[in-house]
């Protein structure tokens, strides 16, 4: 689990007077080097995690054999059912997944036996089915969140900066120092195109040291 501050970050950085009303206390003030440096290690964890769960898919992938219909299957057992992940893997675009319910006959005698012999031809695929569920349920967003909070902080602080200035008069492309790191921003397409001065800045992406020559 991510510290507490997990579910409050974004009340207590861009909606202060929230969370005084709820907690009936000012909340910790982050600065923007505090918030890169937790994006900085949440991604690192996320990235981490998800790795993870790609490397066992692939894994999968080369030890469980596909079906007719090319789908490398490996199942879970719930309170409520079976259930199965259908993986596949594409040249292309690399691999997908979803799950499904495993149906057995609707005669509650029946259905028993199916599932035994199931169950029992399938053993290693429900080790792996639920290795895979376990990894899936580790995977993280919170470095995604975070980063959603420091592109809203930024634009705030950018728009206090252009609240005088043309849309049309405004840098296309503006550097921003955020917690030290140089990222690319810029005015989104709705508020370039706006005949309105209403503002809104997103966060184009880092500054990389790789030149492209053309």
């Amino acid at each position: 689990m991510y510290p507490s501050y997990s579910k409050n970050l974004g009340v207590n950085f861009l909606r202060s007077w929230e969370f005084e009303f709820k907690f009936k206390r000012v909340p910790k003030k982050w600065s923007f080097k505090e918030l890169h440096e937790l994006y900085l290690r949440t991604k690192e964890r996320s990235d981490r995690r998800r790795k993870e769960f790609t490397d066992f898919i692939d894994m999968i992938i080369k030890e469980v054999e596909p079906n007719e219909k090319g789908e490398h299957n490996v199942y879970l057992e719930r309170e409520n059912g079976t259930y199965m992940y259908s993986i596949r893997k594409d040249e292309s675009f690399g691999w997908s997944y979803s799950t499904n319910y495993v149906t057995f006959s609707k005669d509650v005698v029946m259905a028993r036996e199916e599932k035994i012999d199931f169950v029992l031809t399938n053993q290693r695929q429900f080790e792996l089915g639920e290795k895979l569920r376990k990894l899936d349920r580790m995977k993280s967003s919170f470095d995604r969140h975070v980063f959603g909070i420091i592109e809203e902080a930024m634009d705030e602080e950018l728009r206090k900066k252009y609240k005088k200035v043309k849309n049309y008069e405004v840098p296309k492309v503006l550097k921003v120092n955020i917690g030290g790191t140089i990222y690319y921003a810029a005015l989104d397409r709705e508020s370039r195109n706006s005949g309105y001065d209403w503002k809104k800045f997103e966060i184009l992406g880092k500054e990389e040291g790789d030149i492209i020559e053309l």
